[in-house]
């Protein structure tokens, strides 16, 4: 199960911010992803 609630969206509401927790999300599910 992933929290994902604490990510912020962007001003302009189509992508979200990219912070440095955003990036960690980022390669953590890619990392699932090729883990199939």
């Amino acid at each position: 199960y992933l929290e994902a609630d604490f990510v912020e969206p962007a001003h302009d509401k189509q992508d979200f911010e990219r912070s440095a927790v955003f990036l960690r999300l980022e390669s953590k599910l890619k990392q699932v992803v090729s883990d199939y």
